[in-house]
């Protein structure tokens, strides 16, 4: 599979190349040839619109400076028509124009039927569920137990892993509080009440 991200968020401006490089870098694939950064672009939806017509009218270099001509995995790719499928990692669903799944599904699915994935927020993955009925988007991994999910599935147990480790032990521990308290409830209220 080759790699080639973009976001249009400022605030994960850094994730696409770092997260890539991570991945696929640490696996031995090469930059410019399996996997591409284009990093950030401005003008949200109309940029992404403008994307899936034609690549190099929002991205001239790649998020490294290299113009996008001379990265071997940017030949013969023009727009949106030649990617087999698109993965967004969105916390939002509407709201929010800049980071909003919404406006991939309107442009990338609706606009040219490219099948599409989607990661999101436990909290935002309900959102998310009428695409799944309308077969605008084809999957879902939600929070941070769909990461965990897929990294046990491909046999790359990382950080999501031990995360929902940790997130267990902490939901367990809040249980024993919950039951520790209300065991001094009623104690009390046991003793209150013998009293009179």
């Amino acid at each position: 599979v080759k790699i080639v991200a973009i976001t249009s968020s400022v605030q994960a401006a850094r994730y696409p190349d770092s997260c890539s490089k991570e991945t696929y870098g640490a696996k031995g694939k090469e930059y410019g040839k399996d996997y591409v950064s284009l990093g950030y672009y401005a003008g949200s939806e109309a940029s992404l619109s403008a994307f899936c017509q034609d690549i190099r009218s929002v991205y001239k270099a790649d998020s490294r400076g290299t113009p996008i001509d001379s990265l071997p995995l940017m030949q013969g790719i023009t727009g949106i028509k030649d990617f087999d499928m698109v993965i967004t990692f969105n916390s939002m669903s509407g709201g929010n124009i800049n980071t909003s799944t919404d406006m991939y599904v309107r442009q990338v699915n609706v606009t040219h039927d490219i099948q599409m994935l989607v990661g999101t927020q436990a909290v935002s993955a309900p959102n998310f569920m009428p695409y799944l009925g309308s077969k605008n988007i084809l999957g879902l991994l939600s929070g941070l137990k769909g990461a965990a999910e897929i990294e046990i599935l491909s046999d790359t147990r990382g950080n999501a892993v031990r995360s929902m480790d940790a997130l267990t032990v902490g939901s367990l521990l809040i249980v024993a509080l919950l039951v520790a308290g209300n065991l001094g409830y009623l104690a009390e209220r046991r003793d209150s009440e013998g009293g009179h």
